[in-house]
């Protein structure tokens, strides 16, 4: 390659760097939970794949949400083959990770922990603790109220 061609090259790439961003609509086709990427289908039958659902690429957790698999999504153009889903119309989990505290919502129900806490265990040693103080009273009521908690936390 020439330096002529180089710089035509040069110009391409920056050009195509400060274009006008791209957006299509898709479907979820797979979901990598690990490596949080998706391969993504449009409406055209082009397959993306690896897309990716975090914002940037690092070690840190921050905002972490995982589309269903069938749904649909609108994709942003990063880069010549590098994408990343900015909205889902369906999700299977969401989770908010901020230093130590971690928000966690899916099917199974919603987890608030912080460091070895969690609200789930916390309230069921409340619950457990009214118990032995006042058993004969209405243990029934209580043991409802422990299966509510465990219904919604996890």
């Amino acid at each position: 390659m020439d330096k002529l061609d180089e710089g035509i090259a040069a110009l391409k790439k920056l050009a195509g760097m400060y274009s006008p961003a791209v957006f299509l609509e898709a479907e979820v086709v797979s979901v990598d939970a690990q490596e949080y990427q998706a391969d993504l289908k449009t409406d055209e039958g082009l397959v993306l794949y690896d897309c990716r659902l975090r914002a940037l690429i690092s070690g840190n957790k921050s905002l972490d949400i995982l589309p269903k698999i069938g749904s649909r999504v609108l994709v942003s153009k990063l880069d010549e083959d590098e994408f990343f889903v900015v909205a889902c119309d369906e999700i299977d989990s969401f989770k908010v990770t901020t230093g130590n505290t971690v928000v966690d919502i899916d099917t199974d129900g919603v987890g608030i922990q912080k460091g070895d806490e969690s609200l789930k265990g916390i309230l069921s040693s409340l619950v457990d603790e009214i118990l032995k103080i006042y058993a004969p009273m209405n243990k029934p009521g209580f043991a409802l109220i422990k299966q509510r908690i465990n219904n919604l936390l996890k």
